[in-house]
């Protein structure tokens, strides 16, 4: 009888365990969940041209987001390369402007693009157009009263052909700006050299002003020549350089009763510059 119960015991015990196990009772085993987030796939990337006229460009790939591994293509000028890498050089590249196209596919068969232009221009050469900043610096004229203006004009030769008709004026002076006097006035004149030896001259021309069209002219007698009414030097050579040069002067007379006598000293200025550009090469 005792021996009866206890093989009841444990048939009843094994049943329920069976059931226990058929309904998921006492079962804590669970497949894990994978919980991280995924985000968006983004295309995009850096493009190096560091040098304008350069005939090589490279990319890299700076993407983010989608899901590993990824696909590269890239796309130059509609044309699809070689390359399937994060990185790309182009050699070669023709003047003008290029597109550069990145695009990327990640696992899931997501895909992104994004796009690039640059310019490659032409080399240049420069081309000098040499010119010359000139200032008639200062003026001591030193001349016995006149019942006429004096004015003198200032002129760059810039043919240095010697005839101050064929220069340029650069400013004028006359007795009421008084003696020792700067007369620039701010005023540069600009002056194209025409020619490799640089040389070029400048002159200085007075008269008698009194408000007529055919104004009488003094005879000015330059310390190493005599021009009729003018100081003409010529074959002054710029070498590159800012300089300066005085002329010193001694007057004669107007050929009028007035005796008009100017004398004293002209300081000219100059500096040459190249004005030039780069033009497109051939």
């Amino acid at each position: 009888m005792g021996r009866t119960r206890l093989l009841l015991i444990v048939v009843l015990l094994l049943i329920s365990s069976s059931l226990s196990g058929c309904l998921g009772f006492g079962d804590d085993t669970s497949e894990p969940v994978d919980e991280t987030e995924v985000w968006p796939l983004s295309s995009s990337f850096t493009l190096s041209h560091s040098d304008s006229r350069s005939t090589y460009a490279f990319a890299y790939a700076g993407f983010s987001g989608g899901t590993a591994p990824y696909q590269y293509q890239w796309v130059l000028d509609g044309v699809i390369q070689s390359g399937t890498t994060t990185h790309i050089d182009f050699y070669d590249l023709s003047v003008g402007s290029h597109s550069v196209e990145l695009k990327v596919m990640d696992a899931t068969g997501e895909m992104q693009s994004s796009t690039q232009i640059f310019v490659v221009e032409a080399s240049q050469v420069w081309v000098p157009d040499w010119k010359i900043n000139i200032e008639f610096k200062s003026f001591t004229p030193r001349a016995i009263d006149s019942s006429e203006d004096i004015t003198m004009e200032f002129y760059w030769d810039d043919s240095n052909s010697g005839e101050f008709e064929e220069g340029v004026l650069c400013t004028t002076w006359d007795r009421s700006d008084g003696d020792d006097v700067e007369i620039t006035l701010g005023k540069k004149c600009v002056v194209d050299i025409s020619d490799e030896t640089h040389q070029v001259g400048y002159t200085a021309c007075a008269y008698i002003d009194d408000g007529s069209s055919s104004s009488e002219e003094i005879d000015i007698h330059s310390s190493d020549s005599t021009y009729g009414s003018c100081i003409i030097i010529r074959d002054i050579e710029i070498d590159g350089q800012s300089d300066s040069r005085t002329k010193t002067y001694d007057g004669l007379n107007d050929n009028d009763e007035d005796d008009i006598e100017l004398h004293g000293k002209l300081v000219v200025y100059w500096e040459w510059f190249d004005d030039g550009e780069y033009v497109d090469e051939d």
